[in-house]
């Protein structure tokens, strides 16, 4: 069956649609923005591998809910460590696992580790800490995350502590890690043990440190005045699925955020001032992500979090070749344009092979 099908992405036939990467891109948004038809959507069509389904929701549980949800966050991360519970069920846990993503597009989000995470690992200023740091024993990562002033720099030593043979990161030599270590500098700073012992469980399942960062997300909520921001996000579909998960990880919204720069004069004017041609492409990826993606439905703020959600977009801009005073311009006008991004979504869509 083709794209150009007037069946809708909630097929219960998974090979309907040919990229799991749009289902999975659907998803992890449709969470995002609280929006539950087309998540639900998407995990019943990704249904066919549940294993995987399941790894994916701990991702998003510890990306994009962390200390936003807390008792979402702990329902994600028991249902998604302990499989033992599905051999139990006649349909092996679908219908709990439908009502898990029902429950995670209601909650609260926080992206606070994800946040921190892009600043350790693209920051061009940490630098020299990632140098220093990698080779620190793990007394000395441990009294940097008790402390150090900067987040960044926190997050950095968490993670090696943490270890990069566990949790690579690119120019960085290996090192083994304890993660022991890693909740023991935590409970030093009050973070709940109950909380550790689920961030330990998620830990071990997934290859990315969002856990070990999410203490750190812990303390700075503890330490300010929490307000939750809440947004009404309209977005456009066509043929069932929602635009925005034509997205950079997928072949089809690479092919349409390709064709959108080619044809978008405001942006190429921009990145002729602010970066090489050779990082136009990565810079134009991240800045969609940044305008469209990211945002969530209902999004726990605090001022640091304000402070860390701005130096991870420049972080991630910066790490990318852009010059950091263009971020603010190069967003506005990514913004302003998406009308004419899901102009070729739809294109790409249309040209799908029958």
């Amino acid at each position: 069956m083709s794209l150009t099908s007037a069946q809708p992405i909630h097929s219960a036939d998974p090979n309907w649609f040919p990229d799991r990467w749009i289902y999975l891109s659907s998803l992890q948004k449709s969470i995002r923005r609280g929006a539950i038809e087309p998540a639900t959507a998407a995990a019943t069509a990704l249904w066919c591998e549940p294993t995987r389904l399941l790894d994916r929701l701990l991702v998003i549980g510890l990306e994009d809910i962390g200390v936003g949800d807390p008792e979402v966050l702990r329902h994600v991360i028991e249902l998604t460590t302990d499989r033992t519970w599905r051999r139990k069920l006649p349909d092996k846990g679908k219908l709990a696992t439908l009502g898990l993503v029902e429950r995670m597009c209601e909650g609260t989000k926080s992206r606070f580790a994800d946040e921190i995470l892009a600043i350790a690992q693209l920051e061009p200023a940490l630098g020299p800490a990632r140098g220093d740091l990698a080779i620190a024993s793990n007394e000395q990562l441990a009294d940097c995350i008790a402390t150090s002033d900067d987040i960044g720099t926190r997050a950095l030593a968490s993670w090696f502590l943490a270890g990069t043979a566990r949790y690579p990161l690119d120019g960085v030599p290996r090192r083994p890690g304890d993660l022991a270590s890693v909740w023991e500098a935590a409970r030093a700073l009050d973070v709940p043990a109950d909380l550790l012992r689920l961030l330990d469980l998620a830990g071990r399942r997934m290859p990315w440190p969002l856990a070990v960062l999410l203490p750190l997300a812990y303390v700075s909520k503890a330490n300010g005045v929490p307000v939750q921001l809440i947004q009404e996000m309209p977005y456009e579909t066509y043929r069932g699925l929602p635009l925005y998960a034509l997205d950079q990880f997928t072949r089809r919204g690479i092919a349409a955020l390709g064709r959108w720069l080619a044809g978008c004069p405001d942006l190429q004017e921009i990145l002729q001032a602010a970066a090489p041609k050779a990082a136009w492409t990565k810079i134009t990826r991240y800045a969609v992500f940044a305008v469209e993606s990211q945002i969530c439905s209902r999004h726990l703020m605090w001022p640091e979090q304000r402070d860390v959600l701005r130096r991870s977009m420049l972080a991630e801009l910066t790490g990318r070749r852009l010059v950091g005073e263009y971020m603010d311009p190069l967003l506005a006008c990514a913004r302003a344009n998406l009308p004419a991004l899901n102009e070729r979504r739809r294109e790409v869509l249309d040209e799908a092979p029958k």
